[in-house]
């Protein structure tokens, strides 16, 4: 009989596969080591070029790297400028409000917005898309690393783990276990160890690292 494609025991397979990809492994060696990655990946990023002719977006990315190196850490007024030409890139393609958070850890992430169609919704991922690409791309992670995944881990939620003991948010004994079963519960009826929804300084470390806080069971076409 072929193995079940469906139901609980398979939906908890697919999320042990997706929680434990790369475990152990580093972005980089040293944040000095993931700098100097950053600026050659855009210097040779080729999915900016159709939207930055001029070069003048790659340019000004790279101004903003040769500072971080030159400190050997990117700068909260670096992090802010990045935003704050996404937002004016945003906002120059007719939107009327971009709202940018700011997490306890200084990490910025855009709030959720609901559109009035599809079609609207459809061009506004593809705006944020280019926006992205021509302003946050790359150079974000730095910021996010930095104050949210200071071991560098390759796995989003190993570094999140680590942010989290390290900012005293989460008892000592809380696992990565812990952290699976509180993001991935099935149902709101169970009551998670860590409440991402109302705590700050635990959903600061999770944005960080670019995982999704505010659903209690995230549905699976999230993750692939």
């Amino acid at each position: 009989m072929p193995p079940a494609t469906d139901g609980p025991a398979h939906a908890e397979s697919k999320i042990d596969q997706h929680v434990n990809i790369s475990l152990g492994q580093q972005l980089a060696p040293s944040l000095e080591a993931y700098i100097d990655q950053t600026i050659e990946d855009v210097r040779n990023d080729r999915e900016i070029r159709p939207y930055d002719p001029t070069g003048e977006a790659t340019a000004r990315k790279l101004a903003i790297l040769e500072r971080t190196k030159a400190r050997g850490f990117m700068s909260a007024a670096d992090n802010e400028l990045i935003w704050s030409n996404y937002k004016t890139c945003m906002l120059d393609r007719g939107y009327k409000e971009i709202i940018i958070l700011t997490q306890i850890n200084g990490v910025r992430n855009e709030a959720g917005h609901m559109l009035g169609t599809s079609q609207q919704e459809g061009k506004y991922r593809r705006d944020a898309l280019v926006c992205g690409i021509l302003n946050t791309g790359m150079i974000d992670s730095i910021y996010r690393v930095q104050q949210g995944n200071q071991s560098l881990a390759k796995n989003p939620y190993e570094g999140s783990l680590d942010c989290l003991h390290k900012s005293n948010a989460v008892p000592k004994e809380y696992s990565l276990d812990d952290l699976k079963r509180d993001l991935f519960r099935d149902s709101v009826s169970v009551k998670p160890r860590i409440d991402y929804n109302n705590n700050m300084a635990a959903a600061a470390c999770l944005i960080a690292n670019n995982i999704v806080v505010g659903q209690p069971n995230m549905p699976m076409e999230r993750l692939w």
